[in-house]
């Protein structure tokens, strides 16, 4: 190793790091993403070499051994295609000479076409003023996150039982309201199913889930939510105390909430169920927000849940039978 290397002062195991990204420099991974994935014709030749240089440097850092799964590969692939499109967009903008492309891949094995667009487009599609056009899901979450507070809550027919909804990390727009609301209108009875509300932001989450109800229902409803979670030993009457505080803050609210605790190894999945046949699974649960500064109260963030960062995560919308269901769970 030479002295000289731009490492120095930076530690012995980052000079080997440095020496096996640059001995990487020679090799080229973009057949990794091509062994599943066909780009669509329609993308330039730049855009494409773009693409496909992007992908490679992101393997050799996180597959240095080049061995990486379909599902692995179409992550980075997707993400450099994203990348790509968002320096397309720019220079459209700039020089009326460039046109807007379609960035869509074919999955070799299945035929299925894949389109991608930035975070900004989904999260802005009026403002974008992209002719992408929307495959049926993405359409639907645009849907969600255009719902403003002012929009007539949709009717009872527009809700579609087996929507499907997968969210991204790093995309903003997103609140309980948006996601929820339309489901639990008219429900005087809803579980709240998350084993993981144990940390002071998950029950501030969950608070949260509480107020967006308590804003949303009828004046004059009782509601009762139910929450269903476990706890650590270790931290049982903190997590008690917790949950306790926000009973009582409720009193004289119109909503009446409880919770029980299910210790049993085989609680994991998470659900809001409602009296009125709604049940919504959620793979992440209420825990949906990237971390933020709450201790912050001059962070708009603390009090706009539009402004956070949101997980990777999905959502199921299903009609079921609920109210059998719900008298079981309150015995």
């Amino acid at each position: 190793l030479r002295n000289d290397l731009f490492t120095e002062s930076y530690g012995f195991i980052i000079d080997y790091l440095a020496e096996i990204l640059k001995e990487l420099r020679k090799d080229d991974y973009s057949h990794i993403c091509t062994r599943y994935f066909d780009l669509s014709d329609e993308i330039t030749t730049r855009d494409r070499t773009a693409i496909l240089k992007t992908f490679s440097g992101l393997c050799k850092i996180i597959y240095p051994h080049a061995e990486c799964t379909k599902e692995e590969a179409k992550e980075l692939f997707d993400f450099a295609i994203e990348c790509r499109r968002r320096v397309k967009s720019q220079l459209v903008k700039m020089d009326e000479t460039f046109q807007e492309l379609e960035f869509s891949y074919i999955s070799k094995d299945d035929g299925s076409e894949t389109t991608i667009i930035t975070l900004e487009e989904k999260q802005y599609p009026a403002l974008s003023k992209s002719t992408t056009k929307l495959d049926e899901v993405t359409k639907e979450k645009v849907a969600i996150l255009e719902q403003t507070e002012k929009q007539e809550k949709p009717a009872k027919q527009e809700l579609l039982s087996g929507k499907h909804i997968v969210f991204h990390e790093n995309e903003k727009g997103i609140s309980y309201k948006r996601l929820f609301a339309p489901y639990l209108k008219g429900a005087t009875e809803i579980i709240v199913q998350d084993p993981y509300i144990r940390h002071f932001y998950q029950v501030k989450n969950m608070m949260e889930f509480i107020q967006m109800v308590l804003l949303n229902k009828t004046e004059g409803d009782d509601v009762s939510i139910k929450l269903i979670t476990s706890y650590d030993e270790e931290y049982k009457d903190e997590n008690i105390d917790k949950l306790e505080d926000v009973k009582n803050s409720l009193d004289g609210s119109g909503i009446i909430f409880d919770y029980e605790f299910d210790q049993s190894m085989g609680f994991h999945a998470r659900s809001i169920e409602t009296d009125t046949g709604w049940k919504i699974s959620i793979d992440r649960g209420l825990d949906i927000f990237q971390a933020y500064d709450f201790k912050n109260p001059f962070n708009l963030a603390n009090t706009l849940q539009e402004e956070r960062l949101s997980r990777g995560f999905e959502v199921t919308y299903l009609e079921v039978d609920s109210k059998k269901k719900l008298r079981a769970l309150k015995i």
